[in-house]
Order: structure tokens, then sequence, then C-alpha cells
């Protein structure tokens, strides 16, 4: 049994924690909604994130969607390798911007 994701509020965004697969994302969606699209800066850690497969890409991009329809951006933080490598192979890690963070850590 995996553990479930959760949504932790900070001080300047949110956190996503444990692991974020097509069990969590339906409820995760659910109460991300409240945050997203705001047309400000949505900001999303990833530290504390176990696991996260196709479906959490998923996520993150509708996020990246709604938070483009309503004039602002998402901005991911600590986004952990396998999900870069997932991004990247999907050919979506440009628009998550994925790609600039890990150029940046270079």
């Amino acid at each position: 049994m995996s553990a479930r994701a959760q949504v932790e509020p900070g001080v300047d965004g949110i956190a996503l924690v444990g692991v974020v697969d097509h069990d969590s994302v339906p409820e995760l969606l659910e109460r991300l909604e409240r945050g997203a699209g705001t047309g400000d800066l949505l900001r999303v850690d990833l530290e504390e994130v176990e696991r996260m497969d196709s479906a959490g890409l998923a996520l993150l991009l509708e996020l990246e969607r709604r938070q483009r329809l309503a004039g602002g951006e998402l901005e991911l933080r600590n986004p952990p390798a396998s999900l870069c490598r997932l991004a990247e192979l999907a050919e979506v890690d440009g628009l998550l911007g994925i790609r600039q963070q890990a150029e940046a850590d270079v």
C-alpha cells in the first residue's frame, strides 16, 4: 500500500508530499484547484515527493495550463530526478520549466 500524497500550504506556495500517482492525483487535483488559476505565481515544492508517475506529471501539466489561462505561472521547486527524466521523455520538460532548472543547477 502506498502513502497518500498531501498538499501542504507554504509561505510562498504549496508542497506535495508522499506518492503522487494515479491513486492520489484525483484528490490532489481537487485540493489544488483552490489555489491554481488565480493569475498569480503558484510555487509547487516537490522535495518531499517519494514517487511520481505519469499521472503526477499530468497533474503538473494541468496546473500549468490553468495558471497560464488565468494569466499566472507555475514554478516547480526541487523536482526529483525521476520527474525530470519522465518530463524529458514526454518532451514537456520545457513547458514545465524543468529544463531551465536543470541547466541552472549545473
